[in-house]
């Protein structure tokens, strides 16, 4: 039976990782959403074996507190159990990362790896640093950003074209808090319009 080992970054894929880097055994934020349920699948596939691996892996105390920080979250110990922590990086099958660009015989260019962010990079706007970008609606984008508690945003959009270069970005600047849903809304209206009539 051909088993595939499945290397999994802990921190940014499974740790929600929002408070950045704190130390090897210091793991302080909540799950991704359906992180759990996600490993679950895995772990009941007997024909994929999931193999947690980080930066954190280096060092016993690092291990100890991503099994600690799984059982604190609700992975049962049987569960624990079918997952695997190797200090070294392992030969696997597929690698799942959240700083990775997915090579497809095209060398990224200079300008793609200088530009790259991981799905919830500090900049990303609060509240949609947890769903695609095929996810955002315009009512989700506007809500948030009129929750948001400042006078002005300045908010870039931008989408990447069938070769995966960056198209020129479309900005726009919100002022007063008040407002901000309504014109947010009014603007990606029109950008979205504008874009498909090209």
């Amino acid at each position: 039976m051909f088993v595939r080992k499945i290397c999994i970054d802990f921190d940014g894929v499974i740790h929600s990782y929002d408070s950045g880097w704190e130390g090897i055994d210091k793991i302080n934020d909540s799950p991704v959403k359906g992180a759990f349920n996600w490993l679950r699948e895995l772990i009941a596939d007997e024909n994929i074996e999931p193999l947690i691996y980080s930066s954190r892996s280096q060092e016993k105390a690092g291990i100890l507190a991503m099994k600690e920080w799984f059982l604190k979250h609700g992975l049962s110990g049987e569960e624990l159990n079918a997952l695997s922590f190797p200090v070294k990086k392992p030969a696997a099958f597929l690698t799942i990362d959240d700083r990775a660009i997915c090579f497809n015989g095209a060398f990224p260019s200079i300008k793609k790896i200088k530009n790259f962010k991981p799905w919830n990079n500090e900049y990303a706007i609060p509240g949609l640093n947890r769903c695609s970008p095929y996810d955002a609606t315009i009512g989700d984008i506007a809500q948030i950003m009129n929750s948001l508690n400042a006078d002005s945003w300045c908010l870039s959009l931008s989408s990447e074209d069938e070769n995966g270069e960056e198209k020129e970005p479309f900005g726009i600047t919100i002022v007063a808090r008040g407002e901000k849903a309504a014109f947010l809304s009014k603007a990606l209206k029109e950008y979205e319009e504008n874009e498909e009539s090209k």
